[in-house]
């Protein structure tokens, strides 16, 4: 199945991020983490790379 489509994002941004030509905001890594079921991961690299939680809650270390 297509990434793009699952998160209804287009295939040349999904593309461009995949390469690092493009930054996305939240919405996208919220999407990916969703439609590929990684349990937050994607999110929580997303708040370790911009040092900011961008509007999201992130869980306290354990």
């Amino acid at each position: 199945m297509d990434l793009a489509w699952m998160v209804r994002w287009s295939r040349s941004t999904v593309a461009s991020v995949e390469t690092g030509r493009q930054s996305t905001p939240r919405e996208f890594w919220l999407a990916c983490d969703l439609a590929l079921g990684a349990g937050g991961l994607l999110v929580a690299g997303l708040l370790r790379t911009t040092g900011t939680q961008g509007g999201l809650t992130a869980d306290p270390p354990a």
